[in-house]
């Protein structure tokens, strides 16, 4: 099995639960494929999309929040 080819500053985990509060992200891009759950910090920008069930919670005030849910998840600021 191959792992996708990463860009700088970028983090690719296979899990059920991710929670990234500790981190304060200029621009966050999440994608939750199937089902799970991340917490995170967006300060600037916010990419998040759901396919399948999952939850995404973030904090901060992204300028731009672009998110999409396909299926039945939630994003929701905290």
């Amino acid at each position: 099995m191959g792992y996708p080819k990463l860009k700088p500053n970028e983090i690719y985990l296979c899990c059920s639960k991710l929670l990234l509060v500790v981190f304060n992200a200029e621009n966050a891009k999440i994608r939750i494929s199937g089902s799970g759950d991340a917490q995170l910090v967006a300060n600037s920008h916010l990419n998040a999309r759901i396919s399948g069930s999952g939850d995404i919670q973030y904090k901060g005030s992204p300028n731009e929040v672009d998110v999409k849910v396909s299926g039945s998840g939630s994003i929701t600021k905290e």
